[in-house]
């Protein structure tokens, strides 16, 4: 992983790639992560954006997937995605669209018809803008819970001591 600190600004850029597999079919998986850039580290509210190109590609079929993050320096509409997924002889067989912090969605080439591939619900939306982009479940992870009050030392600053 390489790093880039300015005063306005962190940027994460991962080297290397991420295998996965997949057991019961044996389909293995390798794709690159996009850069990452924390906006706003010492003053104003904390905002972060994606950029650069992912390409995802099956090793066993040689099908693959580019999805396009429109960088923020180049638009204001930085969280919007574009995509296509590829069959092994590199013709394009499905669009993808949408916005990486809300919703995605696809169509084969030969459809008018865009699917609802995943939305966030609104209630999570608005909870993110006012908790500096943390759901209300995410939140609640950092809650004590009563019941495991009396393990907790007494040098945990939850702890009441």
């Amino acid at each position: 992983m390489d790093s880039k600190f300015r005063p306005h600004y962190f940027k994460v850029i991962p080297t290397g790639s991420v295998h996965f597999r997949v057991r019961h079919t044996n389909d293995h998986y390798s794709w690159q992560k996009p850069a990452t850039t924390i906006h706003n580290i010492i003053l104003g509210s904390l905002w972060n954006d994606q950029e650069g190109t992912v390409t995802v590609t099956n090793h066993n079929t040689g099908e693959k997937a580019s999805l396009f993050f429109t960088p923020y320096k180049t638009s204001k509409n930085f969280t919007k995605i574009k995509g296509e997924v590829y069959d092994k002889d590199g013709k394009v067989t499905i669009q993808i669209k949408g916005d990486w912090s809300s919703n995605y969605k696809y169509k084969h080439v030969d459809s008018e018809t865009w699917t609802d591939v995943w939305t966030l619900p609104a209630q999570i939306l608005e909870d993110n803008k006012k908790y500096y982009g943390f759901s209300t479940f995410s939140l609640q992870l950092n809650e004590p819970v009563e019941t495991l009050r009396p393990p907790i030392p007494g040098t945990d600053p939850t702890s009441g001591s």
